[in-house]
């Protein structure tokens, strides 16, 4: 994880390192919208957010993939594209 979120970009400036490619830029903008409903704040270092706050980024819900969603989501792709090249 700590390649992931780097402990000293601030979260404001898309400190969820896959995010910062261009191909996933539009995950980082969704990570603020869903953040503001929640009232995490976007705006503060990862390391000055509550460990409930991690949790809900790293889970995230219903409405949000969250970053663990995000690397399944990755897997699954990288194991279906190697099933279908088999």
């Amino acid at each position: 994880m700590d390649l992931v979120i780097p402990t000293s970009p601030r979260h404001s400036q898309r400190a969820i390192e896959p995010w910062t490619k261009p191909k996933y830029r539009p995950l980082f903008t969704e990570l603020r919208h869903w953040a503001r409903q929640k009232k995490i704040p976007v705006d503060v270092p990862w390391f000055q957010l509550s460990h409930e706050q991690h949790e809900a980024v790293m889970e995230g819900d219903d409405d949000f993939m969250g970053i663990r969603g995000f690397f399944t989501h990755l897997e699954r792709k990288k194991y279906s594209f190697t099933c279908a090249s088999s």
